[in-house]
């Protein structure tokens, strides 16, 4: 409950940085969670994202998001039983773009 409850208050920051910094300290708690349930290699994910957020606040570089991407398919292919799985990987591609290609969050108000 924890993970989850630092997970959605980090979309209460529209400034980029605090957000991401944000983010890493909820993939750090989740690191920690799936260490204690002795879960490696969720644990590495986490470990891996929590570096991709941190590193997205300190540059933006294009070969800086190329190389998490290439990480997430290196390490996501081998595992891969069914050709739907794929979807994953594709899906989890996006969030290394937001994170280093955008910036702030848009709010859009309701009325």
């Amino acid at each position: 409950m924890l993970g989850f409850f630092i997970g959605a208050s980090a979309f209460i920051h529209q400034d980029g940085t605090r957000f991401r910094l944000h983010l890493m300290g909820l993939q750090i708690v989740l690191c920690s969670h799936f260490i204690l349930m002795d879960t490696w290699i969720t644990a590495l994910a986490c470990g891996i994202s929590a570096l991709r957020s941190f590193a997205s606040t300190r540059t933006l570089s294009t070969l800086v998001m190329l190389f998490f991407i290439a990480l997430l398919w290196v390490l996501g292919l081998p595992p891969l039983e069914q050709h739907y799985e794929l979807l994953t990987l594709f899906g989890a591609s996006v969030a290394p773009w937001a994170l280093f290609k955008t910036q702030g969050i848009i709010t859009i108000p309701f009325s």
